[in-house]
């Protein structure tokens, strides 16, 4: 009997060991899509230092009044296109938009006390920056801003004291090299 019991027991350790060589560990068949955690297979985002374009020489007010959103969207367009870092200056009052922001290719934002507020809307509550789902998009950085909204989101759930409720600030799918950093969303 004690023979018998020594035989299951390695056979049951050869077969954990085989199971563990087989399935938990990746097979080099694995075609699955996986995060690289190679830093030399990761890109990088390149955020220009020596070019600058400042969001008020494109007309943005940054009153609280005025509606800032196609003047934004033109500053994010040309910081874009010349591949140059946008600022957006600090402003006692924000800078208010009544629609989404679209973000492309080498845009690089910058808005340390800086408020990018989206005006109460009456139809479906958009996300204040958005890159199109459609186009990859690379390149891109954003830090330093607050996004704040007062529109009411119906038909989602919210939990008090979470950390991530009702998140409709930024939109970006099909994303390659991107940082955001220190930016903050206020009801939105």
């Amino acid at each position: 009997m004690r023979k018998l019991t020594i035989s299951v027991f390695i056979l049951a350790v050869i077969g954990a060991i085989v199971f563990a060589l087989n399935f938990m560990s990746p097979a080099e068949s694995d075609s699955s899509e996986k995060l690289s955690s190679n830093p030399s297979q990761i890109k990088k985002v390149i955020v220009p230092k020596d070019k600058t374009v400042n969001a008020k020489d494109y007309g943005v007010k940054g009153d609280g009044l005025t509606d800032d959103t196609v003047a934004l969207q033109n500053a994010i367009d040309e910081a874009s296109k010349e591949n140059a870092l946008l600022i957006l200056p600090e402003s006692e009052k924000p800078y208010l938009i009544t629609k989404q922001l679209i973000i492309s290719d080498d845009t690089h934002i910058s808005g340390y006390g800086a408020v990018i507020f989206m005006a109460p809307q009456e139809d479906t509550i958009k996300n204040m920056l958005w890159s199109n789902p459609d186009d990859t998009v690379s390149n891109v950085s954003i830090e330093g801003l607050t996004l704040k909204s007062e529109n009411t989101i119906k038909g989602v759930d919210y939990y008090e004291n979470s950390r991530v409720s009702n998140v409709q600030g930024i939109y970006f799918q099909g994303v390659e090299a991107m940082t955001i950093n220190d930016v903050f969303m206020d009801n939105v």
